[in-house]
């Protein structure tokens, strides 16, 4: 069901983005670019914030899964105590 949405998702987006081409393409003047940049940046902003929720997650479990990593890498590195007492 996960692959069906992702799919969907990305038709969806491409045939925006085919669209969005065409009429720049036959229609090239700076009022039509100010229309579709106004048009569009709702598109831009909801994208932003679908992204940024998981984008952070991410980026802190991938923080936190190396602070694990050290933190077990240092817990079974420790020097002999006949060292330390020298």
């Amino acid at each position: 069901m996960r692959r069906v949405a992702i799919w969907f998702a990305l038709i969806l987006i491409g045939f925006k983005l085919w669209t969005v081409l065409l009429i720049a393409l036959y229609s090239w003047n700076w009022a039509t670019v100010r229309f579709l940049l106004a048009n569009h940046m709702l598109w831009v902003v909801v994208g932003a914030v679908l992204v940024w929720g998981p984008a952070l997650f991410w980026l802190r479990l991938i923080r936190l899964r190396a602070r694990r990593r050290e933190l077990i890498r240092s817990e079974w590195e420790v020097e002999d105590s006949h060292t330390l007492s020298r």
